[in-house]
């Protein structure tokens, strides 16, 4: 037990030594005028504490930043008036010129004698974690911005896709039902507004690719537009070659590329064509995506 006791002292600097911050005992006047500061000062205001000891080369009160005095002396006083302890985060100035963010525990004590009451507590610099939050709300605020620009995004692509597509089908559907109406020239007229419409689409859809980032090779912006092109002349020929055939009375020869067939009328041709088209479509972007 006596060895214990003559290894207080001992133990106690050891600890003031080694603790991540600065432990004090100052008085509660406007200064706030150290009595006792620990060598942990070093770390966090990058003075000495013979420094705030003197009295003559600095005062802790001088290094809290102008605009956050206010707020930490009336943080104290309120703490005081209640008889409890206070915790309190503000800035100061180390040596260096630079801000820190230190935060501050400490709770006042009342000498019995003298009645002078005393500010007893702990000094951390907590500026990397302060750095670590600020970081995380910048970076909070950017994703919502993005999340915001996306869901815009996607709403204008909604709604540039939806006049493309809607005319696209309207207009197949109207020129399979009335395939034995139209001219020559009507057929070409409203294959080109299919075209146009699809190339528009393309477009978009080449946009979002880009937008997207995708690494792989399958997000090619101008694959879809190629095949559209592909496709539409494939069709305009073959609406043609049907109507062509209709009209001289010629038989229709079966095995043809787009894979028409002899037992159907000629409105079921086309929408067997139409779907034979589509359907290798969708086959040829399934083998680029397995190859992607």
């Amino acid at each position: 037990m006596e060895d214990f006791k003559r290894l207080k002292p001992d133990m106690a600097d050891h600890v003031m030594k080694h603790l991540p911050g600065m432990v004090y005992r100052c008085l509660n006047d406007e200064a706030l005028s150290f009595l006792y500061v620990s060598e942990g000062c070093k770390t966090v205001t990058g003075y000495l504490p013979q420094d705030f000891l003197d009295g003559d080369t600095v005062g802790y009160e001088e290094l809290i930043l102008p605009e956050d005095r206010a707020l930490v002396r009336e943080t104290i006083n309120k703490a005081l008036e209640g008889q409890t302890g206070f915790q309190i985060t503000y800035r100061i100035r180390h040596r260096d010129g630079s801000i820190r963010w230190a935060w501050e525990q400490g709770v006042g004590i009342q000498n019995p004698v003298d009645k002078t009451l005393y500010l007893h507590g702990l000094i951390i610099d907590i500026s990397c974690a302060r750095d670590l939050e600020e970081r995380l709300e910048e970076s909070i605020e950017e994703l919502e911005q993005h999340n915001l620009m996306k869901d815009r995004f996607l709403n204008f692509v909604l709604h540039d896709l939806q006049d493309p597509v809607l005319s696209f089908i309207s207009l197949s559907n109207f020129l399979i039902q009335n395939i034995d109406n139209f001219t020559k020239e009507e057929l070409v007229d409203y294959l080109t507004q299919i075209k146009d419409s699809s190339y528009r689409m393309s477009l978009v859809l080449g946009e979002i690719y880009k937008w997207s980032k995708f690494e792989r090779q399958m997000a090619n912006p101008h694959i879809g537009l190629i095949r559209l092109d592909a496709l539409i002349s494939a069709l305009q020929t073959a609406f043609a070659k049907q109507k062509a055939q209709h009209q001289t009375g010629l038989p229709i020869r079966c095995g043809d590329p787009l894979g028409c067939r002899c037992d159907l009328t000629p409105r079921e041709r086309i929408a067997h064509q139409r779907h034979q088209i589509f359907t290798s479509r969708r086959r040829s972007e399934d083998e680029c995506y397995d190859k992607g």
